[in-house]
Protein backbone atom coordinates (compact mmCIF):
# COMPACT_ATOMS: atom_id res chain seq x y z
CA UNK A 1 0.00 0.00 0.00
CA UNK A 2 2.84 2.39 0.83
CA UNK A 3 4.39 1.77 -2.60
CA UNK A 4 1.10 2.70 -4.30
CA UNK A 5 0.83 5.90 -2.29
CA UNK A 6 4.44 6.77 -3.02
CA UNK A 7 3.97 6.05 -6.72
CA UNK A 8 0.76 8.09 -6.85
CA UNK A 9 2.42 10.99 -5.04
CA UNK A 10 5.41 10.91 -7.37
CA UNK A 11 3.28 10.82 -10.52
CA UNK A 12 1.00 13.56 -9.20
CA UNK A 13 4.00 15.77 -8.40
CA UNK A 14 5.45 15.28 -11.86
CA UNK A 15 2.15 16.09 -13.57
CA UNK A 16 1.60 19.13 -11.39
CA UNK A 17 5.09 20.47 -12.07
CA UNK A 18 4.53 20.09 -15.83
CA UNK A 19 1.26 22.01 -15.62
CA UNK A 20 2.94 24.83 -13.70
CA UNK A 21 5.83 24.82 -16.17
CA UNK A 22 3.39 25.04 -19.09
CA UNK A 23 1.57 27.96 -17.43
CA UNK A 24 4.87 29.73 -16.82
CA UNK A 25 5.85 29.22 -20.46
CA UNK A 26 2.53 30.49 -21.83
CA UNK A 27 2.61 33.49 -19.49
CA UNK A 28 6.09 34.36 -20.76
CA UNK A 29 4.97 33.95 -24.38
CA UNK A 30 1.99 36.22 -23.80
CA UNK A 31 4.14 38.89 -22.14
CA UNK A 32 6.69 38.77 -24.95
CA UNK A 33 3.95 39.05 -27.58
CA UNK A 34 2.45 42.04 -25.78
CA UNK A 35 5.83 43.79 -25.63
CA UNK A 36 6.50 42.98 -29.31
CA UNK A 37 3.14 44.45 -30.31
CA UNK A 38 3.72 47.62 -28.32
CA UNK A 39 7.19 48.09 -29.82
CA UNK A 40 5.84 47.47 -33.33
CA UNK A 41 3.29 50.20 -32.71
CA UNK A 42 5.98 52.57 -31.45
CA UNK A 43 8.24 51.81 -34.42
CA UNK A 44 5.41 52.70 -36.80
CA UNK A 45 5.24 56.22 -35.34
CA UNK A 46 8.35 57.51 -37.09
CA UNK A 47 11.18 59.57 -35.67
CA UNK A 48 12.35 59.21 -32.11
CA UNK A 49 14.70 61.56 -30.29
CA UNK A 50 15.91 62.39 -26.80
CA UNK A 51 14.56 60.67 -23.69
CA UNK A 52 11.75 59.00 -25.65
CA UNK A 53 14.31 57.34 -27.93
CA UNK A 54 16.33 56.16 -24.92
CA UNK A 55 13.23 54.66 -23.29
CA UNK A 56 12.31 52.91 -26.56
CA UNK A 57 15.83 51.52 -26.87
CA UNK A 58 15.61 50.30 -23.29
CA UNK A 59 12.35 48.54 -24.15
CA UNK A 60 13.98 46.90 -27.16
CA UNK A 61 16.90 45.71 -25.02
CA UNK A 62 14.57 44.24 -22.39
CA UNK A 63 12.62 42.49 -25.13
CA UNK A 64 15.81 40.92 -26.47
CA UNK A 65 16.70 39.79 -22.96
CA UNK A 66 13.20 38.31 -22.59
CA UNK A 67 13.57 36.35 -25.82
CA UNK A 68 17.02 35.12 -24.84
CA UNK A 69 15.74 33.97 -21.43
CA UNK A 70 12.76 32.28 -23.08
CA UNK A 71 15.02 30.43 -25.52
CA UNK A 72 17.11 29.27 -22.55
CA UNK A 73 13.98 27.88 -20.86
CA UNK A 74 14.00 30.53 -18.13
CA UNK A 75 10.33 31.41 -18.47
CA UNK A 76 9.84 33.34 -15.22
CA UNK A 77 12.86 35.49 -16.07
CA UNK A 78 11.59 35.94 -19.63
CA UNK A 79 8.25 37.17 -18.33
CA UNK A 80 9.93 39.66 -16.01
CA UNK A 81 12.05 41.09 -18.83
CA UNK A 82 9.03 41.26 -21.14
CA UNK A 83 7.10 43.17 -18.47
CA UNK A 84 10.04 45.58 -18.08
CA UNK A 85 10.08 45.98 -21.85
CA UNK A 86 6.40 46.86 -21.86
CA UNK A 87 6.83 49.41 -19.05
CA UNK A 88 9.76 51.03 -20.87
CA UNK A 89 7.74 51.10 -24.10
CA UNK A 90 4.83 52.77 -22.31
CA UNK A 91 7.27 55.27 -20.82
CA UNK A 92 8.68 55.95 -24.30
CA UNK A 93 5.20 56.57 -25.68
CA UNK A 94 4.44 59.00 -22.87
CA UNK A 95 7.73 60.85 -23.28
CA UNK A 96 7.21 61.09 -27.03
CA UNK A 97 3.70 62.48 -26.58
CA UNK A 98 4.99 64.96 -24.02
CA UNK A 99 7.85 66.09 -26.25
CA UNK A 100 5.50 66.55 -29.20
CA UNK A 101 3.11 68.55 -27.04
CA UNK A 102 5.93 70.67 -25.62
CA UNK A 103 7.38 71.19 -29.10
CA UNK A 104 4.01 72.35 -30.40
CA UNK A 105 3.76 74.90 -27.59
CA UNK A 106 7.23 76.22 -28.36
CA UNK A 107 6.38 76.57 -32.06
CA UNK A 108 3.23 78.48 -31.14
CA UNK A 109 5.26 80.83 -28.99
CA UNK A 110 4.39 79.30 -25.63
CA UNK A 111 6.79 78.53 -22.85
CA UNK A 112 6.69 74.76 -23.41
CA UNK A 113 5.58 74.25 -19.85
CA UNK A 114 8.33 76.45 -18.42
CA UNK A 115 6.96 79.42 -16.56
CA UNK A 116 9.28 82.37 -16.20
Amino acid sequence: MQKKIFLFTTVFSLVLSQVCFADEKSDAEAAITQAENMLAELNSMGGWVGPALLAKMEAENYLKMAKDAFDAGKYAEAKQYAEKSLKSAEKAAGLRAWSLLTGARLVQGGSGGIDT
